[in-house]
This record gives structure tokens, sequence and C-alpha cells, in this order.
């Protein structure tokens, strides 16, 4: 009966001690997914890395009296909900446009690992554009120095994607009347997940395969805004005051539309008070006024743009 007892509290003590060895190791081993706050995912999404390529080209028609474009990339960064802004290459780059076209050609602006995600825009800051003709170099003036596109770049886990900016230099080089070069770059955009990238010691790539995400086409107005399908209309009529550009053909119809429409209001007033003091002579006066005004406006532009 002795032993007996002494075998039933060898066995409680032995109970009590695992119970309490249990408890210590649960509370300080226990795994993620046991724990309030933390997610049962072992690997976060945002550690998944892989690679994308970005790559500077021209399609562009020859340019009349002009031997070579020279753009320079200062900065491109793709942008994401989840990353933010993430920086794809920060070295300043310079492209000879005309170059590129003539060798039928792409090169390498930069490559680097980032977070696998969906990227929704694109960013591309310019540095200075040089155009090269038979009487020298000019500096170009560009509408504005960033380019923020719209497009849809999908980087997957240990894959490569490309991102090929086609800039057409013949669509966005404009000259004013007094000689002056407006660059408002106008840039064909495909985005290629899982795709082949080569490149070569000249920095010359080769893109193939892969799935296209993206296929569009931007353009920057006089304002410096980037929109979807347009350019300068190629009969704008530019010109440089203060180092910005300026739409003549805009600031024209709007002098116009200002100038109609005001003598209309007042053509309306002297109809009025001639009908009362002097019926006879109101109703040339304010015809008169309208087209003096407008004729007025007319000339001040061609002055200017002399």
């Amino acid at each position: 009966m002795q032993n007996t007892n002494k075998t039933l509290l060898w066995i409680i003590v032995l109970i009590v001690v695992f119970g309490i060895g249990y408890y210590i190791y649960s509370a300080n081993y226990s795994t993620p997914s046991t724990q309030t706050g933390y997610s049962t995912n072992t690997v976060p999404a945002s550690n998944a890395k892989g690679s994308v390529a970005v790559a500077f080209t021209d399609a562009t028609a020859s340019i009349k009296n002009i031997n070579e474009v020279s753009m320079n990339v200062d900065k491109v960064e793709l942008y994401s909900q989840n990353q933010g802004w993430v920086t794809v290459g920060s070295d300043t780059k310079v492209y000879k446009l005309l170059s590129l076209h003539a060798k039928g050609e792409a090169q390498l602006y930069a490559q680097a690992d980032v977070s696998a995600d969906s990227y929704t825009k694109a960013r591309v800051t310019l540095g200075d554009i040089i155009v090269s003709t038979t009487k020298g170099d000019k500096t170009a003036v560009t509408p504005g120095k960033t380019m923020e596109i719209d497009e849809n770049v999908v980087v997957s886990e240990n894959k490569t994607t490309a991102l090929k900016l086609d800039v057409l230099a013949d669509k966005s080089l404009h000259i004013t009347s007094k000689g002056d070069y407006v660059f408002a770059p106008v840039v064909k955009v495909e985005g290629r997940s899982d795709a082949t990238v080569n490149t070569s010691a000249s920095g010359t790539v080769t893109l193939n395969g892969g799935t296209v995400d993206t296929n569009t086409s931007v353009g920057m107005d006089v304002d410096g805004s980037v929109k979807n399908d347009f350019m300068l209309d190629t009969n704008s009529k530019l010109d440089v005051k203060s180092g910005s550009v300026i739409n003549l053909n805009t600031n024209l119809n709007g002098l116009l539309n200002t100038n109609v429409n005001s003598n209309s209001g007042a053509s309306s007033g002297s109809s009025a008070s001639g009908s009362v003091n002097a019926g006879g002579s109101a109703s040339g006066s304010p015809s008169g006024g309208a087209s003096g005004s407008v004729n007025g406006a007319l000339n001040g532009i061609i002055n200017y743009q002399n």
C-alpha cells in the first residue's frame, strides 16, 4: 500500500513538472501563426524580388536640318501603391536619339532589383536637350523636366520586366519663329513582364519574349502636363519667354474670344442707350467698336511674333 502511494505521488509530480515546462515553452517559443497580430505568411510579399530593365530608343523619322538631338536622362522611378516611388536608376546618361534611330538600337538606362509588385506609374526626369545643326549646338527649352506616365508594369519574383521608352524626336522637336527650339517629348511606352533582356558591353539592349502589359503613347503639353495619345500640333506657333513655352495659337484664340465677348456686351449696352438718346447713331457704333478691337488684337499678336 505504501509503495502504491509513492508511485502515485511520483506520477502527480511528473505531470505537474511536465505541465509547467509545456506552459513556459508555449509562452516563449510559439510560432507567428499562434501570436496575436502576426501574419501566417512565413515570407512577406515585400521580400520577394524581381528585376526591372529600362531602355531608351527612337523610332523617329529624319528631321530636316538637324544633325542630332541629345537627350539627357537624370532619373527613372516606378510607383506602386505598396512601395511608393522606387528608384530604378539615378545616373545621368545621354541618348543620341537620331543615332539610335539610324542604328535601330535601344540603349539600357538602368537595371535594378525591386520588390515584386504591380507598378502603375513611371516617372522620368530629364536633363538638358541639346540640338545639333550645321551652325552649332543649341539647348532646347522643355515645358517640364519631369514626365509622369500612367502604365502597368508587373514585376514577378525572380523574373525580369522590361520597360522600353521610344522617344519620337521628330514629333517632340519644334522651332519658334525666332529660331529657338522647344522639346515637348512624345514617347511610346512598352512594358513586358517575364521578358528576356540581353545587354552588350556597349549598353545596347535587346528585349524579347514575355507578356506585353503596357503599350501606350504619351506627350507633353506646353504647360508641362503629360497626356495620353497627345502631341503638340506641328503647326503650333510657339514662342519662348522667360524660359517658358507659350503657344501663340492658344493665346490668340483666347484673346479673340475675350474681345468678341466683351464687345458683344458693349454692343448690347450701347444699343439700348442709343434707342433712348439717339436711335440712329447707336445702331452703327457697336459694330465698328467690335471690329476695331478684333483687328487690334490680331495686329498685336502679329507684331509680337515679329
